[in-house]
């Protein structure tokens, strides 16, 4: 399986989220805790009202989207499992039709690709801290041109 390992900070980042989960706040899946710390910026948990006559256009009152790039008017939505059921696709449509009216581009990411990114932050963090190392190592041993 191609799991990757969260580092200690993530674990403590992990922790501390389902700490505030217990007092009843927003539910996080791992999935989301981990492309939020790729994706740091980006607004959690965003409710859109559908306003005036909004129930009866939409079937609901507001839509939430996992992640918000306001800047951007991007939604990045994390999909499980339960995407898959035809419910949850036609709430999906529903909320992506919601936002395009708004104009609000829908992006929608699986968890297996939440895991693609991580592996790749990962090597790419790697490489950085190791070309780090390499010129911090230089600077203290004096090998400088």
């Amino acid at each position: 399986m191609n799991e990757i390992a969260l580092s200690d900070d993530l674990k403590l980042l992990n922790n501390k989220i389902n700490a505030f989960n217990k007092r009843g706040k927003f539910e996080y899946t791992d999935h989301e805790n981990i492309f939020f710390s790729i994706f740091p910026h980006l607004e959690r948990q965003v409710t859109f009202g559908t306003g005036s006559g909004g129930l009866e256009k939409w079937g609901t009152k507001k839509f939430t989207a996992d992640f918000f790039d306001k800047e951007n008017n991007v939604v990045y939505e994390i999909d499980g499992k339960s995407h898959a059921r035809l419910y949850n696709q036609l709430v999906d449509e529903l909320k992506k039709r919601f936002l395009l009216e708004k104009g609000i581009k829908t992006v929608r990411i699986t968890n297996e690709q939440v895991m693609e990114l991580a592996k790749k932050e990962r090597e790419r963090t790697k490489h950085f801290e190791e070309s780090f190392n390499f010129f911090f190592w230089l600077f203290l041993t004096g090998c400088r041109d």
